[in-house]
């Protein structure tokens, strides 16, 4: 039996290796930048599935056609009767358009240029059978008091706080909406601009929605859009206008902490 025995060699590691070794070397440094490569295709592939299940909350375009008979009159309310108090029966869809459920959700408002619309309030309601006045006396709470001497009839006086009250849904599906209430100060601003809006340069009444929900893997966002009346046709009662949105915050806002309103 012949035995082959290599020489011992002292020029250091690499320059002892052989063809052979260098071949043997470099397929196992192709493996493991493969396998690398292969880990990292997967992370990657995994966050692109996670982000394509993502929800996608958004309010849709609210079309409205309708009648005001009067200062109180709700927009959804055929009835005719006296806006409910704290939220209006008239609705804006919330669309979830995302390939995941949300839940847990709760939204509510905020009346963003109330100091525009305090600065014109001696201007609102001269030309009606109404008067509108903004109160601030009250420290952290602001609200609108109408007089009115003919609605169904009937005269009075009406107080509504403009404050953001919490309302709550369970869930909204993927490629679904939901419909959420607006706010009653809201309506009640938004008739008396369109009631005085050829007479007077009253300033739009602009709301902020902030909405919470929670994700299929449990975490809590919050979003943020301003609501805005689009172009509009008022004559007579008859009122054809739009409801549209712009984002205020670009991005979800993940929240690690209990829910602030």
């Amino acid at each position: 039996m012949e035995i082959m025995i290599k020489e011992a060699c002292d020029k250091g590691f690499w320059l002892c290796l052989e063809p052979s070794d260098w071949i043997s070397l470099i397929a196992v440094f192709i493996a493991m930048i493969a396998a690398v490569a292969s880990w990292g295709t997967i992370i990657s592939q995994e966050r692109i599935n996670k982000k394509n299940k993502e929800a996608i909350i958004v309010p849709g375009i609210k079309h409205i056609d309708t009648s005001i008979s009067h200062i109180l009159s709700d927009w959804d309310d055929e009835s005719d009767s006296i806006i409910g108090k704290k939220f209006s029966k008239t609705t804006l869809p919330i669309w979830n358009h995302g390939n995941s459920p949300v839940f847990n959700i709760q939204y509510c408002y905020y009346l963003e240029n109330f100091g525009d619309i305090k600065a014109n309030e001696n201007k609102m309601g001269l030309f009606s059978n109404y008067e509108i006045n903004l109160d601030t006396s009250v420290e952290d709470s602001k609200s609108i008091t109408v007089s009115y001497n003919n609605i169904n009839e009937r005269q009075g006086v009406d107080t509504r706080y403009i404050k953001p009250f919490v309302r709550t849904l369970d869930v909204i599906k993927p490629n679904e909406r939901a419909n959420i209430l607006l706010p009653d100060y809201f309506i009640i601003l938004l008739n008396d601009f369109f009631f005085n809006s050829f007479l007077t340069d009253n300033r739009t009444p602009v709301l902020q929605l902030k909405i919470f929900y929670d994700d299929v893997y449990l975490n809590t966002w919050e979003k943020q859009f301003r609501i805005i009346p689009g172009p509009y046709n008022f004559k007579g009662e008859e009122l054809n206008t739009s409801f549209e949105y712009e984002i205020i915050l670009d991005k979800k806002k993940r929240i690690r902490e209990p829910r602030k309103i």
